[in-house]
């Protein structure tokens, strides 16, 4: 078992340790990985597919991945079919009561954005 673990052993590949340095300190140092997720998620936001702002995603995407240097970033054509768009938004207070917000009660409805976990 030892003569098998040894053969093993000398059959693997030598590591490159400038190669492993590299490659961290592109990750850990200049990482595009939150720019680039700032931009998706809340730039440009949630987005249903063919809707525009899947659109706008797609190309920003596109861009980027030029401006990295990849040649022939391009987007493909994909038949969905229906485009979605959000037009109109509803909403009602359900609790403490029921609470329809009504289009013509005048005025702007500000708040602040509420989070409350499940459980």
């Amino acid at each position: 078992m030892v003569a098998c673990a040894a053969a093993v052993l000398a059959a693997q590949a030598p590591t490159d340790r400038e190669a492993f340095a590299k490659i961290r300190a592109e990750g850990l140092e200049r990482s595009q990985a939150a720019p680039v997720f700032r931009v998706l998620t809340i730039d440009i936001g949630p987005r249903l597919t063919a809707s525009p702002a899947h659109k706008r995603a797609t190309e920003w995407m596109r861009d980027r991945l030029a401006s990295y240097g990849l040649d022939h970033a391009r987007l493909e054509p994909w038949h969905f079919g229906r485009v979605w768009s959000l037009e109109k938004l509803t909403v009602e207070m359900i609790e403490p009561r029921y609470l329809p917000r009504h289009p013509h009660s005048g005025g702007e409805l500000l708040s602040e954005r509420i989070w409350q976990a499940e459980g």
